[in-house]
């Protein structure tokens, strides 16, 4: 095995006009995506005033936690998962 440094990693400034700032965005973007339609798929967030999440996000209108997730929200808070 191979040491770790102990130096700490600097990034370099990324332009923002550059193709990786975009790919970085896009990267971004869907990594969010995929986290929001898993909390859809499980029933633990629904659109407000939207058929769906895309057109949600679309017209940048907001999402509720359902029932289950509301649930799910008060055991975090209170340290029992």
């Amino acid at each position: 095995m191979r040491a770790r440094s102990s130096l700490p990693l600097i990034a370099a400034p990324i332009a923002k006009n550059s193709l990786l700032a975009s790919v970085a965005h896009r990267m971004y973007v869907e990594e969010r995506a995929s986290i929001v339609a898993y909390l859809v798929k499980v029933n633990l967030v629904r659109p407000v005033n939207a058929p769906h999440m895309w057109h949600a996000a679309m017209k940048s209108t907001a999402c509720e936690l359902t029932v289950l997730g509301q649930h799910y929200w008060k055991l975090v808070k209170q340290n029992l998962i």
